[in-house]
């Protein structure tokens, strides 16, 4: 008799089982990897912003897509009271402010709490990091907040946070590139140059 018609056949059936739960485990992990990866880089075919209502540092209404129309524009999702990242992506942004040369470049942060920061709290806010011509900030109607962190992302958003992606904008109002966590000013000037370039 050989050692498989030896062996328990309720062993090989888990073994099997285990094998399969393993195999789909891997795979389900494979595709999340590829989610997460398909939420940087290039966005192919590059997609139109919504037409949110922003709230400006003024207090004037604009729409999100008159707002990135004409320019390039990089957007961060920020909010003023926060002390952990926005801090450093404040600092980032200010960074790319000193680099880019290009004339029609945009910075561009949006509050995820509007309920809070006032257009004078965002005054306040890009006040801390000096002043930036071409640096303006917003913000969308709390009704709207998670519906524009959805359409950045391309996923929903995270419960409790915020992204500290970069997404850059062509000048028809498209969103064509989403940068890692926490970019780096220089990878943030170098991706507005290329797309101010194009």
């Amino acid at each position: 008799m050989s050692a498989v018609a030896r062996a328990d056949p309720g062993a090989i059936t888990r073994r099997s089982m285990l094998g399969a739960a393993l195999v789909c485990a891997l795979d389900a992990d494979a595709r999340a990897e590829a989610a997460t990866q398909a939420l940087k880089g290039l966005v192919l075919p590059r997609v139109p912003a919504p037409d949110l209502p922003l709230t400006d540092t003024f207090g004037r209404s604009i729409g999100l897509s008159a707002q990135l129309r004409g320019k390039v524009t990089a957007v961060q999702l920020m909010f003023a009271g926060c002390s952990s990242t926005c801090p450093i992506q404040g600092a980032v942004f200010a960074a790319v402010a000193q680099k880019v040369r290009a004339t029609d470049v945009h910075l561009l942060s949006l509050t995820v709490d509007p309920l809070s920061d006032s257009p004078q709290a965002l005054r306040d806010w890009l006040g801390r990091f000096g002043q930036h011509r071409f640096w303006t900030a917003g913000a969308p109607r709390m009704q709207d907040v998670d519906v524009l962190a959805e359409f950045l992302r391309g996923a929903p958003p995270r419960t409790g946070t915020h992204s500290s992606q970069v997404f850059l904008f062509d000048r028809q109002a498209r969103l064509a590139f989403r940068t890692v966590e926490l970019p780096s000013a220089e990878h943030v000037a170098e991706l507005l140059t290329m797309l101010a370039a194009a």
